[in-house]
């Protein structure tokens, strides 16, 4: 008991078992005489969210948060908190009980004053993790999103040395196991921090927000591309969108919520929808509100009207879900515009790789692309991918040398993009011409049709052969030797001699 092994048997006179259910039934009934004790003890204490609203605590669980507006009205529901413990034998936990002074950017607490807690003093901190949301006293919550990618960052390193260790390689159920044990974390409370991550007038805006950067960290991994290629073209290979959609519909989500079943989310979003009205620009209402009108969820008409409106009045706008996400992608289609002249000269190499993979290999009809139905092994996985993406060794991928000199080690004077090393390079033609691989040409020179073909770890075999012979020839080494080696077909285990 207490970390000390007892030499008697303890007695147990009051308290149930653990785990015992009528635990919690029970704790639920007093915490609620503990609500209504604060509101007679302190009538007039807490925060003003309403005319008629005034919220003292917020209670979850076996977590108590009081809130007050001044030290004197603080020590006071300190005081009722403890007459209350007296009577119904509950204890604080003063080691775990902390408080902090909430106020402008870049202002002190000059008139520092101690808490207590019966003869306790209680600890005054800087930020405070409260149900999993990092507390500032000047930022509020602004900086929680951080704060939740930094655990997820762990999270994600434990997931990745978990899986290396029991050898899980398909991308698949790597995706699944990222989504519900390190994205969770990532995203939890967005609804609340996030509506500063959701401007869309730039690219940078768009990959700006935490889990946005955490989400490619991970594919980057899994897949092994370099930190260089497109990010939207790396989302559209593994059938994703950008997390800022997400963080969007879980703010209106918490919008539409508040209006519907009302409570204390109701009277708090009221109270920051006066902040608005009064010409606040800085709040939660104010940023949503600002990209619901620039992504088209309210009329221009309406936008030049709202701030006239009183806050009840707001109870009218209702935001749809996937109504969002459809206005979300539409933006996007013209920030990542799908033909090289609607790029601006200052990110049109971005854009050339963009494009080139929309007319490639992007198959937008598609819930899955082939490669990942396919049970193929990681390696093969990562050179399909990799290719698909620009994260190849072809020398249009290397921008450390003038566009005009990254030809062909083969042809010379010929650009070395995907279409002339898959389609035209002579010095590949043995390899497309082999009994084994000749099939895969059959459907013509169109890439989209090549990569989306049922065999792909063919398709695959093939690249790492060309990926070989290549090296083979700026290695100034004999191409013949590299035709009587044996060739892998379908997998490690099982090798063919090429038939030329």
């Amino acid at each position: 008991m207490n970390g000390i092994l007892s030499e008697e048997k303890v007695t147990t006179q009051n308290g149930v078992k653990q785990g015992c259910p009528l635990s919690p039934l029970l704790f639920g009934v007093f915490i609620d005489m503990l609500h209504e004790h604060l509101i007679k003890s302190c009538p007039h204490i807490g925060v003003q969210l309403s005319d008629i609203y005034n919220l003292c605590g917020l209670f979850y669980a076996d977590d108590v948060a009081l809130l007050a507006q001044s030290h004197e009205d603080l020590q006071a529901l300190l005081e009722a908190l403890a007459t209350f413990c007296h009577h119904t034998s509950m204890l604080v936990n003063v080691d775990k009980t902390k408080y902090m002074a909430f106020m402008p950017w870049r202002t002190h607490l000059t008139d520092f004053q101690q808490l207590h807690y019966k003869e306790f003093d209680v600890e005054r901190v800087q930020d405070f993790n409260y149900l999993g949301m990092m507390l500032h006293p000047s930022t509020w919550m602004r900086n929680s999103g951080e704060a939740m990618a930094n655990r997820a960052r762990r999270a994600l390193g434990g997931l990745i040395k978990r899986s290396r260790q029991i050898h899980i390689e398909n991308l698949n159920i790597m995706s699944r196991l990222y989504e519900s044990l390190v994205n969770s974390i990532a995203m939890y409370g967005s609804q609340v921090w996030g509506t500063k991550f959701l401007k869309c007038d730039t690219i940078e805006q768009v990959f700006n927000n935490p889990p946005q950067k955490l989400q490619l960290q991970f594919l980057r991994i899994v897949s092994g591309c370099h930190s260089h290629i497109c990010r939207m073209s790396l989302l559209k290979e593994f059938k994703l969108e950008p997390m800022q959609i997400r963080i969007a519909m879980s703010c209106a989500k918490l919008w539409n919520n508040a209006w519907k079943f009302g409570g204390i989310a109701k009277e708090t979003l009221i109270s920051d929808i006066s902040l608005f009205c009064k010409g606040y620009r800085k709040n939660w209402t104010a940023m949503f509100l600002d990209c619901m009108y620039y992504i088209g969820m309210i009329t221009y008409e309406d936008w030049h009207s709202i701030k006239y409106r009183k806050p009840h009045d707001f109870q009218s706008l209702y935001f749809d879900e996937n109504l969002i996400k459809i206005k979300f992608m539409d933006r996007y289609e013209q920030l990542w515009p799908t033909s090289l002249q609607g790029w601006m000269s200052n990110i049109r190499r971005s854009g050339a790789a963009f494009v080139k993979y929309h007319d490639w290999f992007y198959m937008p009809e598609v819930t899955q692309h082939m490669h990942f139905k396919a049970n193929l092994s990681q390696h093969y996985m990562k050179c399909l991918i990799q290719f698909r993406l620009g994260s190849n060794c072809l020398a249009i991928n290397d921008h450390n040398i003038p566009k005009d000199r990254r030809t062909c080690p083969f042809c010379i004077h010929t650009i070395e993009d995907e279409d002339h090393f898959i389609f035209h390079c002579p010095g590949y033609h043995k390899i497309r011409s082999c009994c084994n691989y000749a099939h895969l040409w059959d459907k013509g020179q169109d890439m989209k049709l090549f990569f989306n073909q049922e065999n792909q770890a063919s398709i695959a075999n093939v690249l790492l052969n060309m990926y070989k012979l290549r090296r083979m020839r700026l290695q100034n080494l004999s191409i013949n030797v590299f035709f009587s080696e044996l060739i892998f077909l379908s997998g490690p285990s099982y090798c063919y001699p090429m038939s030329l």
